[in-house]
């Protein structure tokens, strides 16, 4: 008698043990993104990071560096993970093929900028006649592929320097170790305002924010306008953790808060537009970008 209430007692304490650990592993969340420490998405994985806080005791927002990485911690984490990822990853064909299966619960996007430092000499039509060294973001293989097929369509060659994401990106202009980058509205409109860059032409076809748009220099080039998009959706989740981690992410792009931190950027949210406006925006990102 004594030996089963011991044996009762010790599967009590065990099945006590097993549910607290089930808890733990339904009350985490990891996020996961594409891009570097200092890129935009690191922006937005830390915003929906401090929400999520809210709702999970344990949440950890990880830039693991570039697309295959995150490919890889998807499949090696067992719970719940919010992906969250650019279409400029789209040129490199195992990570189109991998993100592209999903359809993103969340989906905005913005037109670049050119920009260069603000004590720079150099003009758009410089830009043109491939004057100047063009700084690489590392994570997305999209620019890399950009310039070349610029290059090529002007007959110039363009000298591309790989410095890594966004941020750095603005580093290498303020050192002079490069003279061009194409930055995301965020934050090129931050570093115009902070009077550290100047913007000389934007990517959006009617222009933006008081600039020209590209195409009226580079003539009959097809990216000349490019509306960059992120995307976000859920893996690893049974249908409840889902529908609970997607009802919390719909409900942080309701905000006003997170709406004028869009606007700020000049970003445009597709994720609250209606199915068939949203599926457009967002196929003809993954169009452009994939390069078809």
């Amino acid at each position: 008698m004594k030996l089963s209430t011991k044996l009762v007692k010790f599967l009590a304490a065990a099945g006590i043990a097993v549910a607290s650990t089930a808890a733990l592993a339904n009350d985490s969340l990891l996020i996961l993104q594409t891009g570097g420490q200092t890129g935009f998405t690191r922006v937005i994985a830390d915003q929906y990071a401090g929400e999520y806080r809210k709702h999970y005791k344990n949440v950890e927002a990880v830039t693991p560096g570039g697309c295959l990485p995150v490919m890889a911690s998807i499949k090696d984490n067992k719970g719940p993970v919010l992906v969250v990822w650019e279409t400029s990853v789209l040129p490199n064909d195992t990570c189109r093929e991998f993100f592209t299966k999903q359809k993103p619960l969340v989906t905005f996007g913005g037109f670049s900028y050119l920009c260069t430092a603000k004590d720079s000499n150099l003009t758009v039509e410089d830009f043109a006649a491939g004057r100047g060294k063009v700084a690489i973001s590392i994570p997305f293989p999209f620019w890399d592929k950009w310039f070349k097929d610029l290059g090529a369509h002007l007959g110039v060659q363009y000298q591309g320097v790989p410095v890594g994401d966004t941020g750095k990106m603005v580093l290498s202009l303020l050192s002079k170790e490069t003279d061009w980058s194409v930055l995301n509205g965020q934050r090129a409109l931050a570093q115009m305002k902070d009077n550290k860059l100047k913007c000389v032409a934007s990517l959006n076809p009617n222009g933006e924010s008081g600039l020209p748009y590209l195409g009226k220099f580079v003539k009959n080039f097809p990216n000349s306008q490019l509306l960059l998009g992120t995307n976000a959706y859920v893996a690893n989740a049974n249908a409840a953790e889902k529908k609970k981690i997607e009802e919390i992410l719909i409900n942080i792009h309701k905000t006003q808060e997170f709406q004028d931190f869009l606007l700020k950027g000049m970003y445009i949210d597709y994720t609250l537009a209606d199915p068939v406006t949203k599926d457009k925006f967002y196929n003809n990102m993954v169009r452009v970008m994939s390069g078809k």
